[in-house]
């Protein structure tokens, strides 16, 4: 009786185990099949809220930029002209028509500068000006237009093409260029163009006397029918400023 009932237990034992060997797999096909029959919506609701955030595809282009000179911007996109400066539509180099917005003189065409933010006509010699470049000539002196190589000794210069042949501008003064063995702080205040420890050079310029074509070929700094001539002091006779050690012969043909 015994050996039946434990013959019985084992053989019971062995069909459970087999059952349960073999029901993860039917009933995982089982569970998940349910489950996707029992919350449909579930994947409906996904499917849907993905489609709602998709960006839409779209061939349009936007129009070309339209903002002008002077209109605000942030790139060079946003321009017109496809320049944008400090915030502002600009022109293109050279193509800035008279009252044009401009921030820069090289934005104006050729026969204009930039005035206060608009492009304006550069001014003939004698005109008001504040900046060199609002002259034909380049050269804007106590708010005038002047010509070049004008400026007398003595008078304001900023450059020393402003000033009179032989001289250059020394502490904004134009002042005779200096002949060798003088003090110097520059180049151009030499005849030589050499400035070495503070004392004009005489390397390559001739002595008095000597053969000579122009002034600043001279130790002297003063050439006079093709000879190296010695400049003459106050009140002695002269033809000419360039004469004179001060650069100014008055009207009675003596250096001031």
């Amino acid at each position: 009786m015994r050996a039946s009932v434990r013959s019985a237990l084992i053989f019971a034992v062995a069909a459970l185990a087999a059952l349960q060997v073999a029901q993860p797999v039917s009933g995982h096909l089982v569970d998940r099949e349910v489950f996707e029959n029992v919350t449909p919506t579930l994947y409906d609701y996904s499917r849907r809220d993905a489609a709602a955030t998709a960006v839409p595809s779209s061939t349009s282009t936007a129009g070309p930029a339209t903002a002008t000179p002077g209109t605000g911007c942030k790139a060079n996109s946003d321009c017109a002209t496809g320049s944008c400066s400090a915030g502002k539509c600009v022109p293109q180099i050279g193509t800035g028509v008279k009252n044009s917005y401009c921030d820069s003189d090289a934005q104006c065409t050729t026969s204009q500068y930039c005035y206060r933010g608009s492009c304006q006509e550069i001014k003939q010699t004698g005109a008001n000006c504040y900046k060199d470049s609002g002259c034909t000539s380049g050269s804007c002196i106590n708010k005038k237009c002047i010509n070049n190589s004008s400026q007398k000794n003595g008078f304001t210069c900023t450059r020393s093409d402003q000033c009179v042949n032989g001289s250059f501008c020394s502490n904004g003064k134009c002042n005779t260029v200096q002949p060798a063995g003088s003090y110097c702080y520059k180049a151009q205040g030499c005849t030589s163009g050499i400035c070495n420890n503070n004392k004009c050079s005489s390397k390559g310029l001739a002595k008095l006397g000597q053969y000579c074509t122009a002034s600043n070929k001279c130790q002297s700094n003063f050439c006079f029918k093709n000879a190296c001539r010695a400049k003459r002091a106050r009140n002695q006779p002269c033809s000419m400023n360039e004469t004179c050690i001060s650069g100014r012969c008055r009207n009675n043909r003596t250096c001031a």
